[in-house]
């Protein structure tokens, strides 16, 4: 089949002509999609490049053609052998990005279509911001053709029942080494993308509860930071001012929404791997954070590799047996966007994510009660409607171990009656949910801007005092998705920003939006 450019498409649409017959690859072993946009192939490096010494020569050709994001889908292999995801790292470091969405060798996204969109949104992205891409796995057939695939359909290059042949025309008119071999590789991958379609993503309304859900928290912990370690009582003035103890700026969040960024990055690349998280957990422990947890850097310091961190985290709860910090809880906002409409799924990986560097019985009831809290209400909540937070947290229940049950009954009945104030200390994760439950329930709901409830209820926790930034992440992340992004304050939403770790590039509240919006195929 001959690849031909399609003259019909606008200007502005230039990554979305074919790249015609007679063009190379930028490497012997792949092929350009769009000439000098978009290029997929194998691997840019071989398996004896350590990240040292000279630059892979695949890797600068490619980095010579003006590539300026790699989409990496390979997966680092079990133990630690071959790590795939981060091989080329030092190599593309100042002169490109590297966006990883790790796939099973010959396989589709874990996530699906959903998670195909994830992908396509990227490359989509990178595009239309003038970036040039190159999409890779290992070989550069199966997983690369799958998304490539899936990438041309959505874009209307070729019909359903021509999408297969015309995808292995472009690899064999560019690809001078590999461009024999078949794109995709099984039967399954090409079935998928003759048949992709785009997923239908949450509506308007439930979409801005979704973003709530993580800016909320995210402007809790800002609001916070500044009166951490104090106690500000019930009549103190509380702004968005920064300082507190480790002199944080205006809007900035700190090791709370940092930690939950690392669980959102892999969500919205449609997967809730828990090795990926675990990585992002212990990429973001190594480049030493300004604040972290006794308990999180107890358990992170003393993993060599992400698969150790639950194992370790075990270990530390058997050594400190009455040791049941917040940690976990203060980072579990994004969790219910990976299964918004599946709470078995939800309560499961919010367990998982906690017992990651807090498996306490306690800590990980609370992450689950929590999230589905989170889940329901941005499934459920309507703006003219009065929205029941304790059943909301109730529900729960039957998703926790048995035999604590019972318990976390009694302590949720604890928080709903009795004073905001009594639950400090709030170190400890029954207390810390405490206070955030008990903040919200006992601040009352304006009759004229019902809204507002948001930003009282995250003052009267930050009021409560002590951990005052998880108090109130933890209390903001349900908050928002029951009020919804909208009603965070506009002097908020402003100043909102921080890192993903310390010393990396600085994240924006929009970007944290936008983060919050792929994680639901939005």
């Amino acid at each position: 089949m001959t690849v031909e450019t399609c003259e019909t498409l606008t200007p502005m649409n230039d990554h979305y002509q074919l790249c015609p017959d007679g063009v190379d690859g930028p490497t012997p072993r792949s092929y350009w999609v769009v000439e000098g946009r978009l290029a997929a192939g194998a691997y840019p490096s071989d398996k004896g490049y350590t990240g040292s010494g000279p630059i892979p020569e695949p890797l600068e050709q490619l980095l010579d053609a003006g590539i300026g994001v790699f989409i990496n889908l390979t997966q680092d292999h079990p133990g630690g052998t071959d790590q795939h995801l981060t091989r080329y790292d030092s190599g593309v470091e100042g002169r490109g990005e590297i966006v990883r969405y790790p796939i099973v060798d010959e396989a589709l996204p874990e996530g699906g279509a959903g998670e195909m969109a994830v992908i396509l949104n990227r490359i989509d992205a990178a595009l239309d911001d003038g970036q040039n891409v190159y999409v890779h796995c290992w070989g550069g057939s199966g997983r690369t053709g799958a998304v490539v695939g899936c990438w041309l359909r959505r874009h209307g290059r070729f019909a359903a029942d021509e999408v297969l042949e015309g995808l292995q025309a472009l690899r064999e008119a560019g690809d001078r080494e590999g461009g024999w071999k078949p794109t995709p590789n099984t039967s399954d991958q090409a079935e998928f993308i003759v048949g992709w379609s785009e997923p239908t993503g949450p509506d308007k309304a439930t979409l801005d509860r979704v973003v709530g859900a993580v800016l909320g928290s995210a402007a809790g912990d800002a609001l916070g930071a500044g009166y951490e370690f104090t106690n500000p009582g019930p009549d103190r003035e509380i702004a968005m001012e920064g300082g507190g103890a480790f002199g944080w700026a205006p809007g900035e969040w700190t090791d709370d929404t940092q930690m939950a960024v690392a669980i959102l990055d892999v969500i919205a690349t449609g997967s809730s791997d828990l090795d990926a998280i675990a990585s992002n957990f212990l990429a973001w422990y190594q480049a030493g954070p300004v604040d972290v947890g006794n308990q999180t850097s107890s358990v992170l310091g003393s993993a060599a590799i992400p698969q150790d961190l639950a194992v370790v985290a075990v270990a530390f709860m058997d050594a400190n047996p009455e040791a049941a910090g917040n940690g976990a809880l203060m980072r579990t906002a994004p969790v219910a966007l990976a299964a918004l409409d599946d709470r078995t799924e939800i309560a499961g990986l919010a367990g998982s994510i906690a017992s990651l560097t807090h498996a306490h019985p306690d800590s990980v009831a609370a992450c689950v009660l929590w999230s589905l809290a989170i889940q329901q209400a941005i499934t459920t909540a309507e703006p003219d409607q009065v929205f029941d937070w304790e059943a909301a947290v109730r529900n729960g229940l039957g998703h926790i171990v048995e035999d604590r049950r019972q318990r976390w009954d009694g302590l949720i009945t604890e928080a709903v009656t009795g004073p905001p104030g009594m639950f400090n200390p709030n170190g400890y994760v029954v207390t810390a949910f405490q206070a955030a439950l008990s903040a919200i329930i006992n601040t009352p709901v304006p009759a004229e801007q019902p809204s507002d409830h948001l930003r009282d209820a995250l003052v009267a926790a930050v009021r409560i005092g002590h951990d005052t930034d998880t108090v109130a992440a933890i209390a903001g992340a349900l908050l928002g998705a029951r009020w919804g992004a909208g009603a965070i304050p506009d002097e908020w939403n402003t100043l909102i920003h921080g890192e993903r770790r310390r010393d990396s590039e600085p994240v924006t509240g929009t970007e944290l939006e936008q983060l919050a919006r792929r994680a639901v195929g939005a």
